[in-house]
């Protein structure tokens, strides 16, 4: 009876191992991914009106463009990572104002690279913070995010 609860106990483990594993190797890969697009953002002024989160390899684009020709460029920028396994669109075609903003919101794209499922509003010297991220995660970014000295930080993430 022994060796049938050992293989069974280490069955288990295995299988733990392996999913633990698996999510780990998602959060990399989202991670990737939303380091791809912010590569690609910081040079495409499509996108200054656009934000974005990674989520198992889905991206969800949330924001304005201001036509339509401009939200087909990010779909096609999107679609041109071949990790990312799909993308929702919720872009609003509208008028976007580049504003003296537009240097901080740039700064914490580039430190949301990192966090796939976080997402931020920068808006009068203010950054919103949005979306998931685990307890260290968090900590981690809310440093990074004080470095840059906005006015105010808003936190609406989730923390995990």
């Amino acid at each position: 009876m022994k060796p049938l609860i050992h293989n069974i106990l280490l069955k288990s483990v295995l299988i733990g191992a392996i999913a633990s594993f698996a999510s780990c190797s998602q959060r990399q890969t989202d991670k990737e991914i939303k380091a791809d697009i912010t590569v690609k953002a910081k040079s495409n002024l499509n996108f200054a009106g656009v934000n974005y989160t990674v989520n198992k390899g889905v991206v969800t684009l949330t924001g304005k463009c201001p036509s339509e020709y401009a939200r087909e460029e990010i779909e096609e920028m999107i679609k041109s990572i071949h990790i990312a396994k799909s993308f929702i669109d919720s872009i609003q075609i509208a008028p976007v104002t580049i504003t003296a903003d537009q240097p901080l919101k740039q700064a914490v794209d580039s430190i949301l690279m990192n966090y796939a499922a976080v997402d931020a509003r920068v808006s009068n010297d203010t950054v919103t913070l949005m979306g998931k991220a685990s307890r260290q995660d968090f900590t981690a970014l809310m440093q990074q995010m004080k470095k840059l000295s906005p006015l105010q930080i808003k936190n609406e993430v989730k923390v995990q």
